[in-house]
């Protein structure tokens, strides 16, 4: 019981992140689309005791190999042809979102021109900057693929199931007509809406390359001629 409440506390601690939500939410979409699909039941009439009694070991340890599967080979397949798509696109075919630079080209490192410059020089304090970086870097891939992800698992839990076992994705997407303007379902709406409005963007239009970047947002900044810091 102590493990149980310290998972649920290390859960709710990580609540206001909304890369956890994401991948969280990818994980039980996965989930409720592999039980409408197998066992033709959503995830909210699963109970512990169905848990308990009908599930096997065996099918739990393939589902988290299917789960492994598709966040690890199918996300990254798809994202990486959608990527390939974005990359021989014409440039009027793209939105464009170049940065105006003020500062000289030469001004700009890139995150291994940096490293060597700090291990060349000794230099703590830029090889300290140039880690952070290459984190912040990764971190903003990895979010970009959970992005991704979400967006996809929930297009093929859409058309998964039937109209007697709705996917739990068909029932967030089904909005009572004619509700008043401050009403639950209108913030539902809006809510899902602006969820995967950001989603897309972040994960199809940024993630695979449909947005043109300045490409010194991925650069840090080193003047020339500027005075170097030692530690």
């Amino acid at each position: 019981m102590e493990k149980v409440m310290s998972q649920i506390s290390l859960f709710l601690g990580r609540a206001d992140k909304f890369s956890h939500f994401v991948l969280f939410s990818t994980f039980v979409f996965f989930l409720d689309g592999t039980l409408v699909y197998y066992k033709g039941m959503s995830i909210l009439s699963l109970d512990w005791g169905y848990v308990s009694s009908k599930l096997k070991v065996g099918e739990v340890l393939v589902f988290f190999c299917m789960f492994s599967l598709f966040m690890t080979f199918v996300v990254g397949f798809l994202k990486n042809a959608l990527t390939i798509i974005g990359l021989i696109l014409p440039d009027w075919l793209r939105f464009d979102q170049y940065e105006e630079l003020t500062r000289r080209r030469g001004d700009y490192k890139t995150t291994s021109q940096m490293v060597n410059f700090a291990i060349d020089e000794d230099n703590s304090i830029a090889y300290n900057v140039a880690i952070k970086k290459i984190e912040e870097l990764e971190s903003g891939r990895a979010f970009e693929r959970h992005c991704f992800a979400f967006v996809l698992v929930s297009l093929i839990s859409f058309f998964i199931g039937s109209s007697d076992v709705a996917s739990l994705v068909r029932k967030i997407f089904t909005f009572k007509p004619n509700q008043d303007v401050f009403s639950i379902e209108m913030v539902k709406s809006i809510l899902v809406l602006s969820l995967y409005m950001t989603t897309f963007y972040i994960g199809v239009l940024k993630g695979c390359g449909f947005i043109d970047k300045s490409n010194y947002s991925e650069r840090i900044y080193h003047p020339n001629k500027e005075p170097q810091i030692k530690p």
